[in-house]
């Protein structure tokens, strides 16, 4: 014979943690992404200094529709580095205000290169991709968890 017990309030709360750590940030559907204008990239967020650092670098190659930002906590003349990068990317700076700055475009591994004005941001995509955005255009990010709605 089985016997229902009611769960205990410790056992509701165990079932409700275990439901959210299992649930990705995106379980509303929305995936991390840069949106400029019509076009939009799946991104990898880089925030501490370690992910500042290794960005890109390594990586053979980068998926179409997919890029990497970087978020630098703060606007500021940006330096990025492509000597550990493999293949050649678009780099979009982005102010704090979430307005295009400039677009480094066609940037090939090994060089450096320097915003002219400052920048909160970055977005990293495929050499091409970033061809049609042009200093001003409007940026929406979509972040997960505590950066949503930047």
């Amino acid at each position: 014979m089985t016997v229902n017990k009611p769960l205990s309030f410790a056992g509701l709360l165990l079932i409700l943690l275990l439901a959210l750590s299992c649930a990705s940030p995106d379980s509303e559907g929305k995936n991390p992404a840069v949106n400029i204008g019509n076009q939009e990239w799946g991104i990898s967020l880089a925030a501490t200094p370690q992910e500042l650092s290794q960005g890109l670098g390594g990586l053979p190659s980068l998926p179409r529709g997919k890029g990497m930002l970087f978020d630098l906590g703060e606007e500021r003349i940006i330096a990025v580095t492509t000597v550990p990068m493999f293949f050649t990317i678009d780099v979009v700076f982005i102010s704090e205000s979430l307005r295009v700055t400039e677009v480094a475009p066609e940037v090939i591994p090994g060089r450096l290169i320097l915003s002219q004005s400052p920048a909160r941001y970055f977005l990293e995509v495929n050499a091409g991709e970033a061809a049609k955005i042009k200093a001003g255009d409007l940026v929406r990010l979509r972040l997960p968890t505590s950066k949503e709605g930047r």
